[in-house]
């Protein structure tokens, strides 16, 4: 595929040599429809020859420069994307590790976030301080900050605060220990359950995602 640079040198060429072409016409439309004009032009003779000749030669000079000024920033530029590509490949088993590390433990998580079987206040604080240690330690992975995954937190700490507020349990002797939950509520709370769950879905969908695109980036690099 021809690059911008490359057709900017190939139109800047091209003018050029419309613009040579069209002096040596001018000065032959001159010669024949004005001679005496034509006379002090002098066509033909050394000095307009050493003038198109000197204008051609600066142009071609200009062009050469562009040129080479282009060659050297391909060079620099097809190094740099060179040591990016090694180095890539050299870090890509380590970056779906850390990935596959994280997708794991966020699918412990999904699976331990258990609403319904609530036993105490104790119980709900606990899935939201694992829910914040691994929203802390999985926001940031291989240089990308994951906003999406860092809303988690704030997404886990109003739904546990709603059903701690709320008059969805029944407490044992005004403790924080359940007795099960309120009649009519349980709907509710497995409602909840799930939407917590499935926002947590969505973020190893986030990380499952990034993996494919690691891989297929490492892919494209080796082959």
């Amino acid at each position: 595929m021809q690059s911008k640079w490359d057709k900017n040198l190939s139109n800047l060429l091209v003018l050029a040599l419309i613009f040579v072409f069209s002096c040596f016409v001018l000065l032959i439309g001159i010669r024949f429809i004005n001679p005496s004009i034509a006379a002090d032009v002098k066509l033909g003779e050394m000095d307009v020859l050493a003038f198109m000749g000197s204008l051609l030669g600066g142009l071609m000079g200009i062009i050469g420069a562009v040129y080479s000024i282009q060659y050297s920033l391909t060079s620099v530029r097809e190094m740099s994307e060179k040591q990016d590509r090694e180095k890539f490949i050299e870090q890509y088993p380590l970056k779906v590790k850390r990935l596959d590390k994280k997708i794991d433990e966020l699918m412990f998580y999904q699976s331990s976030i258990k609403f319904i079987d609530a036993g105490s206040d104790e119980t709900l604080d606990s899935i939201v301080k694992m829910g914040f240690t691994l929203v802390n330690d999985t926001e940031y992975i291989n240089g990308i900050v994951y906003h999406d995954i860092k809303e988690l937190e704030e997404f886990i700490y109003d739904a546990v605060d709603e059903l701690i507020r709320g008059d969805y349990y029944i407490r044992i002797d005004n403790f924080d220990a359940f007795g099960g939950i309120v009649e009519g509520k349980e709907d509710k709370v497995k409602e909840m359950e799930k939407t917590v769950k499935n926002r947590v879905k969505k973020s190893i969908d986030l990380l499952e995602t990034q993996k494919n695109d690691l891989r297929a980036k490492f892919v494209s690099y080796v082959n």
